[in-house]
């Protein structure tokens, strides 16, 4: 099942699915690399999963394609928003 996130320019962010979720995001630049924070109050699931400092690989107005690389075992994600 897929969701579909809307990242408000207040920094609200909400996600709609077979579950709502709120949370809110922000962008920040931390040693030259431009970062993007995405909370969510849940604490486990998919939404707990994706609650956090992300490196933003690539932004257009379509598309954002993030990297996130684990302080503990150095595991790499990757998560990927697209405009619908």
């Amino acid at each position: 099942t897929g969701y579909a996130f809307t990242f408000a320019s207040n920094g609200s962010l909400t996600a709609v699915g077979s579950s709502n979720q709120s949370g809110s995001w922000s962008t920040y630049t931390d040693s030259g690399k431009t970062k993007m924070d995405i909370s969510f109050s849940a604490t486990d699931g998919p939404f707990e999963s994706i609650s956090d400092d992300w490196d933003v690989l690539s932004a257009t107005s379509s598309k954002v394609e993030l990297k996130h690389t684990s302080g503990g075992d150095g595991s790499i994600d990757y998560l990927t928003f697209e405009k619908i």
